[in-house]
């Protein structure tokens, strides 16, 4: 019936703690101020009772990518193929494996976008440009753009 968003939530505690804080301390009408903010009475009544919850941790969950982190990473990053491309290079590459992760492209996307890898590419393109990076060919040595220019 009533969705408590976390506008909300923080507009009720500030309420609540200000009726708190005051001397004396005012006891709000839970009903009242549930339906001023489209909450139910027993979300209202909780935050009384704790306007400052703890935060619970918790434990990072593994992903099934998670094996594959450091080969994931140097195809997106490192060489710059595009998700889509990575993706179906690895489904290929582990295609024999009984318990292939790779058989959603929207997992595959959520763990790329969770670890930032995107996000580390453009920031090396932009250190790149930054600081004038040339690439240098297998052998190390300078493309010949350089030597047609002289």
């Amino acid at each position: 019936m009533y969705r408590a968003t976390k506008e909300k939530m923080y507009q009720v505690r500030a309420v609540i703690l200000e009726m708190k804080n005051s001397t004396p301390p005012i006891k709000p009408n839970f009903s009242a101020l549930a339906e001023e903010y489209g909450m139910t009475r027993q979300t209202v009544a909780k935050i009384w009772s704790d306007p400052n919850p703890e935060r619970r941790e918790r434990k990072p969950k593994k992903s099934q990518f998670d094996p594959y982190e450091e080969e994931i990473r140097d195809q997106l990053v490192a060489y710059g193929i595009t998700m889509a491309s990575s993706f179906r290079y690895f489904q290929n590459k582990y295609a024999d494996l009984e318990d292939n992760p790779f058989n959603c492209y929207n997992s595959f996307k959520s763990y790329v976008t969770r670890k930032q890898f995107r996000e580390e590419r453009a920031q090396r393109l932009k250190e790149q440009k930054q600081g004038h990076v040339t690439k240098t060919d297998e052998k190390g040595t300078e493309p010949d753009s350089e030597k047609e220019s002289e």
